[in-house]
């Protein structure tokens, strides 16, 4: 099931590109060029920001260091 829903998503991905930006072959690097800078687009800059936002603050508290070793950590303070 799972490989169906990815392919349903690449296909889905496709067509939209398709809609897009008629007449550049999905498959090309022109198309995705024109995928990144559908990110900066004036409906999608706001979200592409908070998301960058967010992964950086992430790192820079080290959240994913804590998240990655806490079942370790629990492990070895027999939690689990």
């Amino acid at each position: 099931m799972a490989d169906s829903d990815s392919l349903d998503s690449v296909e889905n991905e496709r067509l939209a590109t398709q809609l897009r930006h008629p007449g550049v072959r999905p498959d090309s690097l022109k198309a995705e060029a024109l995928g990144w800078k559908d990110c900066w687009s004036p409906k999608v800059w706001r979200r592409t920001i908070i998301g960058v936002g967010l992964m950086a603050f992430q790192q820079l508290i080290g959240v994913n260091a804590v998240i990655y070793y806490s079942p370790s950590v629990y492990t070895e303070l027999r939690l689990l």
